[in-house]
């Protein structure tokens, strides 16, 4: 979402067209690059470019890592920077009484108006009398300062959009069978607990890690652990518990996590794993590799 904000209506995929997603946290520039030929898309790259100067020049540098030429390249606003608001509405509204509506909406709430907010919606039909109304909406100086970094690094931007919309359309394409599942990424520094179902992302909890490098491998197993269940119960607390748990990160495959995960929650823990997936900033990756997903078709 956010993608009307620059360019109004949902973009479509043309054969063999390159997307980039790129993702900058505070010391690292990380991107992902798909290539749809026909139905199916294909993860063409994952790489990280640690910010040692500035962020253009890091992106500068990993994009010229890149071995072939990137076609629409995609950047996310923080999720602290973005609103998001789910209202509902009657289905007789029309697009443009919808629009007036959300933005009367997030203006009450923010007290932006006019060109100071960037707004982008979607609708998603209740029944035959209402609809569901996805908001976000961000300041338009943020949505500028993010369009100005990537032209600065010489790649003018296709669309802006939320982090967390990057994940949610990144979750249409694991394997999940319309259940609620729990994402646990775990890493050196966090461990997070994202709650999907089907494109929908319910909640999330992130819980700091602040690991002795000197601990035992058994020490580091339980103290996750407990980062996870102090995730999970923020999740139970929310009113929501996912059916099943998969595990991520560049910590998925410690050994027996899996399986002391497992017996914890008391449900299997699989791992999910992106192929060729560079070692830390597993939510980065998963964050840009949603962004580059963003031209594929919605539905």
């Amino acid at each position: 979402m956010l993608k009307r904000i620059r360019h109004g209506g949902r973009q479509l995929w043309t054969r063999s067209r390159v997307w980039c997603g790129i993702e900058i946290t505070a010391d690292t520039v990380r991107v992902a690059v798909v290539q749809r030929k026909g139905h199916v898309w294909h993860l063409r790259a994952t790489l990280a470019e640690p910010i040692t100067d500035d962020a253009e020049t890091a992106l500068r540098r990993v994009m010229a890592r890149l071995k072939q030429r990137v076609h629409h390249a995609v950047m996310a606003l923080p999720t602290d920077a973005v609103i998001r608001l789910t209202l509902d509405v009657s289905a007789e509204m029309s697009e443009a009484e919808v629009a007036l509506w959300a933005r009367q909406e997030v203006a009450q709430r923010t007290g932006l108006e006019g060109e100071a907010l960037a707004i982008d919606f979607k609708r998603k039909p209740l029944n035959a009398d209402r609809t569901l109304l996805t908001v976000v909406a961000a300041r338009r100086e943020h949505v500028s300062a993010v369009e100005a970094q990537a032209v600065r690094a010489g790649y003018p931007l296709r669309a802006v959009e939320s982090e967390w919309h990057a994940l949610e359309r990144l979750c249409r394409y694991l394997p999940h069978q319309g259940a609620m599942i729990g994402l646990l990424v775990v890493t050196a520094q966090r461990v997070g607990l994202y709650v999907f179902q089907a494109e929908q992302m319910h909640t999330c909890r992130v819980v700091p890690c602040d690991m002795a490098p000197d601990v035992s491998a058994e020490q580091r197993n339980e103290m996750l652990i407990q980062h996870a269940q102090r995730a999970w119960s923020f999740v139970l607390a929310a009113g929501f518990q996912p059916h099943q748990l998969w595990l991520s990160g560049e910590y998925a495959t410690l050994p027996l996590l899996a399986e002391q995960l497992s017996a914890h929650f008391q449900m299997t823990c699989p791992r999910v794993l992106l192929p060729d997936l560079p070692k830390g900033g597993a939510l980065a990756f998963f964050t840009a590799l949603g962004l580059a997903l963003w031209g594929l078709p919605d539905g």
